[in-house]
């Protein structure tokens, strides 16, 4: 099988492959060798060029006479490279005049294209070597390609014994991979090291902001039309070149997508039994959803049939004067004496039951979601007919007056400010807080937000030079129609708010039904805890009789029950 034989035109480093077609002998010339390209070689050189293989230089003018076998080249070679070049001028006479100087326009690795790269690694290495350059190279660019942000295939150590065997030590090799994006990883010194040599880089990597997958592509086509054309490399032994991962287009929304803000849920007896398992009535809403809102509409039917204020009743009082607080019952009493409701003991008691209670929520309940949780919020919540306000004055001074939960404190001090005289409304300048702890109140906040609901005690602060004279009489800015005349005509303006349970409690319910026998008052179940508390024998709990009363009641002497034998 004849050789494989190339032509390197020095001039421009192209390289051109004399055609498989003409025939080759061991007699055969040079001047034949080059007739099939002679039409793409320049006259001078047909005429005054030299041709160089392994250190010998042929004339043009020998070219008819110098044969293949003279030059050492066998029939059983694989490939053979000969350099074309233009014939070497003498040097040139020194000369007084100065002349410009030459500029080396050959590209250099920082600024050379990955085509350049290609044909310096034809030009400079024989074509076994350079063939096992390409393919490791493809290899390379497929595994880029084919793995996008694989930081593994991107760096690559440049001492490593297979890359420096067929890609490092050949020249054009690692320019390929310069040109392609890929850089210099910088070379960590050592803070006492006493060497001033700069280091040599071991590592090349393809960071992301140098990284064009369409100049990878571009580069990967260049070296398989290489091994095919310039090699004549076997299209069955070149890899077949890889694709990058396409990238899944966001799909559209559409309405029978899953929702993460929409319920939903999977019931398996509906599926036991055939029936479809996904589908949630009423909307789209679970069960806790349903009673949450249920329970808000029968909230709002309750303030609205409830919260109906007719007039303010705006009440003032100074110190000294009785105040009367008004039950719900409409029964009147002064404010020292005893309203005939729970005593401290019970209220404590209630207390530390309602705290146990939440502990124990607290620590035997799993996750909750949030209509959970507003569900057991709106079940202890109660509706009330309106707030009292009673708004403290500096002066001891203070006001009553009836308010909805849902207007805003900014309605309050403009009740604030019809209450005082003509000449002080524009002059007052005031802020509203509570206390304990000293919090000032939003006036763009309703009462429930502020926690203003049922009843609360408002305190007025006086703004710099806002305040009334300090010379005048005690309440003297309000008007004089707002004090009562007795304490007993004003009793309806500080009545207590009204309330009514969202929910009504279950044993509230059978005392209704099953009232207590003898006409006694029921007793609470918080005054018989306390009893208990105190090691007092309670008479009963939680409504039931103790056991010597069920024994007298079911026979037996002695108070005995039936079933004791003795």
């Amino acid at each position: 099988m004849p050789p494989r034989i190339a032509i390197k035109c020095a001039w421009s480093g192209a390289r051109q492959t004399i055609p498989s077609s003409t025939t080759l002998t061991p007699k055969t010339t040079l001047a034949e060798l080059l007739e099939p390209i002679r039409a793409t070689l320049p006259p001078l050189v047909l005429e005054q060029g030299e041709l160089l293989y392994v250190r010998q230089c042929i004339k043009a003018s020998e070219w008819p006479s110098t044969t293949l076998k003279m030059l050492g080249i066998g029939m059983e070679d694989g490939g053979v490279l000969l350099t074309l070049q233009l014939p070497s001028s003498p040097p040139p006479i020194a000369s007084s005049e100065p002349t410009a100087m030459e500029v080396d326009d050959t590209p250099t690795s920082d600024n050379m294209t990955p085509d350049q790269a290609i044909q310096l690694i034809l030009s400079s290495n024989f074509d076994t070597d350079s063939k096992e350059c390409i393919l490791t190279l493809c290899k390379m660019m497929d595994n880029v390609i084919a793995k996008p942000g694989n930081e593994k295939v991107r760096c690559i150590r440049l001492s490593n014994e297979n890359f420096d065997g067929k890609v490092g030590s050949r020249r054009g090799g690692v320019e390929f991979l310069l040109a392609c994006g890929f850089t210099y990883r910088p070379t960590v010194i050592p803070l006492l090291s006493k060497s001033t040599e700069t280091p040599k880089p071991e590592f090349l990597e393809l960071l992301p902001p140098n990284e064009s997958t369409p100049t990878l592509l571009s580069a990967r086509k260049a070296l398989a039309t290489t091994l095919l054309q310039e090699l004549h490399v076997p299209s069955s032994e070149i890899p077949k070149m890889k694709t990058p991962p396409t990238k899944a287009a966001p799909a559209k929304r559409t309405n029978a997508e899953f929702d993460v803000f929409k319920t939903c849920s999977y019931n398996t007896q509906s599926a036991a039994v055939g029936a479809n398992a996904t589908t949630i009535g009423d909307g789209g809403l679970s069960t806790t959803e349903r009673k949450l809102q249920t329970l808000q509409k029968k909230q709002e039917r309750l303030e609205k049939k409830m919260q109906v204020l007719n007039e303010r009743e705006l009440v003032a009082w100074t110190p000294g004067m009785p105040e009367v607080v008004v039950s719900n019952g409409g029964s009147q009493s002064s404010a020292g004496e005893s309203s005939g409701g729970k005593g401290d003991g019970a209220l404590l008691a209630g207390r530390m039951k309602r705290m146990e209670e939440e502990r124990k929520k607290r620590e035997e309940g799993g996750f909750t979601t949030k209509a959970m949780r507003d569900l057991e919020k709106i079940k202890k919540q109660k509706v009330y007919t309106h707030t009292q306000l009673r708004i403290n004055f500096p002066d001891g001074c203070s006001l009553y007056s009836k308010f909805l939960p849902s207007e805003k404190i900014s309605t309050v001090k403009e009740v604030i400010i019809s209450a005082f005289h003509e000449n002080y409304q524009k002059i007052l300048q005031y802020d509203l807080y509570v206390a304990p702890p000293r919090r000032l109140l939003d006036i763009s906040k309703r009462l429930e937000e502020e926690g203003l609901v049922p009843a609360a005690k408002v305190f007025v602060s006086w703004k710099m030079n806002g305040a009334p004279p300090s010379n005048g009489d005690v309440g003297s800015y309000i008007r004089n129609e707002l004090f009562p005349s007795s304490a007993v005509s004003s009793a309806a303006a500080v009545a207590f708010p009204g309330a009514k349970k969202i929910v009504e409690d279950d044993s509230n319910k059978s005392s209704a039904k099953k009232p207590s026998a003898g006409g006694d008052a029921k007793i609470s179940k918080e005054e018989l805890l306390m009893q208990r508390m105190l090691g007092k024998k309670p008479k009963g709990l939680f409504g039931k009789s103790t056991g010597s009363a069920k024994g007298s009641s079911s026979g037996g002497g002695g108070g005995k029950p039936k079933w004791f034998k003795g």
